[in-house]
This record gives C-alpha cells, sequence and structure tokens, in this order.
C-alpha cells in the first residue's frame, strides 16, 4: 500500500475543497461541544448536524459546477447557508427526510447526463463515494470508541468523561472524516465494473432472482385479491413502491454487466409495473377516501405519481430517460413541500378540518392517553390502537 499516494489524495482534497472541509470542521466542534450547543431558542445550531448531507452535497454541487461564474461566488458564499438553516423551524414530520432527497435529487440532475448510461454511471459513482465514506466513518468512529473505552475502563474515569469520549468518536468518524473521505473517493473516476466478478454474481445471482420472486409473490396477491374480491392491505403501496424501485435500478445497471441473463424480464419493466402501480392505487385511495389525507398520504401519492410517471416514460424508447424521471420527482415533491396554499401541511388541515365534529358518527367513547403519573382505568375499554406522530 502506497501511504504517499494516499496522503497525497487528502492533502489534495482538502486543499482544493475548503468550503467543504469548514463546513466538516463546523460539524466536528457542534458534535463535540453539544452540551454547550443552544437548542429551542430563536435559533437552533444544532441544525446545521440535522441538515448537515444537504449543506455538504450543495456546496460539493456549487463547487462542481464552478467553472459557471454564478457558481462560483455561490461556492464561496455556501457557509452562509449554515446560518441560514440555524433560524429554521419546521414541525413537519418528514419534511426534513424530503429536503435531504431533493437535494441529492438536484446534485444528481445537475451534474447527470442526458443519456441513460452516462446519467446512470454518475449515479452509481456517486452512491459508491457516499457508501464507502459513511463505511469507513463509521470504522474511524467505532477504533476511537474502542480505544476511549479501553481508556475508560483501565483508568476508571467518571462517566462524563466516557459520554464526551463517545461525542468527540462521533464527530470526528461522520463530521470530519466522512466528508473528507468522500471528496477523495468522489475524485475517482473508477466505478462499479460490469467485468467484475463481484457486481456480476450480486446483480445476475442475487438480486435479480429475488426480484423475480418478488414478482411472482405480488402477481399471487393480486390475484388472491381478485378471487376473494378483497382490498390490499395499507402496506402494501409500501412493497409496491420498493418493488417497482428496485426494478427500475437494477435495470439502469443492466448496461454494465458483460453477461446478462434477464435481458427479457428488464425489457418489459414497464408493463410488470404497471399493473401492481395499479393494486397501490386502488388501495391508497380508498384509504385516503375513508380517513381523509395526512403529510405521509400526500408524499405516498406523490411518490406513486413518480413511479408510474417513469413506467409509463419507459414505454417509449424515444422519451425513457432517467435524468426526466429526476426533475420529474424533484419538481412535484418539492412543490408539496414548500408551495403556499398546497403544501402537505395544507392539505392535511384541509381534509381533517370537521373530522373530529361528525354528528351522529361521533361518540367520543375514546381515551387518550398521555404520560401521566395517576392511574387510569381501561376496564371499560376493549380495543387500543397506537397512533404515530399523527
Amino acid at each position: 500500500m502506497d501511504y504517499r499516494k494516499i496522503y497525497r489524495e487528502i492533502g489534495t482534497a482538502i486543499v482544493g475543497h475548503p468550503m467543504e472541509m469548514l463546513l466538516a470542521a463546523a460539524f466536528f466542534l457542534i458534535g463535540c461541544c453539544s452540551e454547550w450547543v443552544p437548542q429551542g431558542k430563536a435559533w437552533d445550531l444544532f441544525n446545521v448536524l440535522r441538515y448537515g448531507v444537504g449543506l455538504f452535497v450543495l456546496t460539493h454541487l456549487l463547487h462542481t459546477l464552478k467553472e459557471r461564474t454564478w457558481a462560483k461566488i455561490g461556492y464561496y458564499l455556501s457557509p452562509l447557508l449554515a446560518v441560514v438553516v440555524c433560524f429554521v423551524h419546521d414541525d413537519c414530520p418528514g419534511r426534513i427526510g424530503i429536503t435531504l432527497l431533493l437535494v441529492q435529487l438536484l446534485y444528481l440532475w445537475c451534474i447527470g447526463e442526458k443519456e441513460n448510461r452516462a446519467f446512470t454511471r454518475t449515479a452509481v459513482h456517486y452512491v459508491e463515494a457516499m457508501a464507502v465514506s459513511f463505511a469507513l466513518g463509521t470504522v474511524v468512529c467505532i477504533a476511537l470508541l474502542l480505544i476511549t473505552s479501553s481508556v475508560y475502563y483501565i483508568f476508571e474515569l467518571q462517566s462524563s468523561v466516557y459520554a464526551r469520549f463517545i461525542e468527540v468518536s462521533a464527530a470526528t468518524g461522520y463530521g470530519l472524516a466522512m466528508p473528507l473521505l468522500f471528496l477523495v473517493f468522489d475524485r475517482q473516476k473508477e466505478m462499479l465494473r460490469g467485468d467484475g466478478k463481484v457486481a456480476h454474481y450480486l446483480l445476475n445471482y442475487i438480486l435479480s432472482p429475488a426480484l423475480l420472486a418478488y414478482t411472482f409473490i405480488l402477481y399471487l396477491y393480486m390475484a388472491k385479491i381478485a378471487v376473494s374480491a378483497s382490498l390490499p392491505k395499507g402496506g402494501v403501496a409500501a412493497m409496491v413502491m420498493g418493488f417497482v424501485s428496485l426494478l427500475f435500478i437494477l435495470r439502469s445497471l443492466q448496461g454494465f454487466l458483460a453477461k446478462t441473463y434477464y435481458r427479457w424480464y428488464y425489457c418489459r419493466a414497464s408493463w410488470i409495473a404497471l399493473p401492481t402501480l395499479a393494486l397501490a392505487w386502488w388501495g391508497t385511495m380508498y384509504r385516503i377516501g375513508e380517513y381523509g389525507w395526512t403529510v405521509m398520504r400526500v408524499y405516498l401519492v406523490v411518490a406513486l405519481c413518480t413511479l408510474t410517471f417513469m413506467a409509463v416514460l419507459f414505454l417509449f424508447r424515444r422519451y425513457g430517460r432517467y435524468r426526466t424521471v429526476v426533475l420529474f420527482a424533484l419538481l412535484s415533491f418539492g412543490i408539496f413541500s414548500y408551495m403556499p396554499g398546497i403544501n402537505v401541511e395544507e392539505i392535511e388541515r384541509w381534509s381533517q378540518a370537521g373530522r373530529e365534529q361528525t354528528g351522529k358518527e361521533e361518540t367520543k367513547d375514546y381515551l387518550s392517553i398521555h404520560p401521566t403519573a395517576r392511574p387510569i382505568d381501561l376496564s371499560r375499554y376493549n380495543r387500543m390502537t397506537f397512533i404515530r406522530e399523527y
């Protein structure tokens, strides 16, 4: 192993990406000083960590595009984004996750090319760099934890000191090492090679057969529903979304394999996906009609719209482009997340308004349990339902 080459790559990454490393230093310092970081006030410094991946990817995107004057200026002003997010207060469940997803989609759309093979190559390289840097960052964190645990045990330190060791280890592994390693690996333009044995066995002998089995199970379930004239279960929509997403991801990777055994299957991906999407739409719309819209149901419908758009688009060879699907997802999720009047919170508020006042149907024979010290008599109730954040 040539350590000089490794050190040279790390040094090049640090010198060539000053704003990304400034953000990484901020992640590290906030993670180490979490006990003294103010929270719950007009501004929240912990938002820099909550939105950390998004901030880093946006900054790196501006660095990638900095041949353009506006991007170069934006790159050197990008640390101001960290200041802005400190004043963000968003109680909408799931919107932080959607925001981080949109940043990834924006990055792929901006750096990806129109042609499917080139776009897939870029996307795979990005995912590989993220995955490897996360894995190695985890290794760094665990190694530091092992060392500090030994010091804590041998020298019988106070538990508060050990807690600080844990914070510093996590901040070093995920706040400092992971961003730096991503910059190092992102500079390497090598990617998963189709003629490699790992890719060959993984795609041809593990993932594709598993997907075929999954297809059989879903179609068997559709036949059961048709025979019994019953409604699909509530979790089927999530199963279908996972199935269709994996189907088109594996379809995009077939072009990088030296030998393919399932071309006949992936060439018909749209025709295979559309009946399962119809099943998901049926169950979803029935439940929305029964129980109204919620934040998560709006996002579910937007996701189903995106997957359906992709399946229909790829029916036509001329128009089937992954970059177009990314743009569609970017716009649709962005509109329903942030557009005033039609965002997810407004739709939920409009749909659920007055549902608790339903006249004769409202019996008010229920009990809402909150953390309390007093005993509660449950003898007259015969059913308990767990309700999540909503």
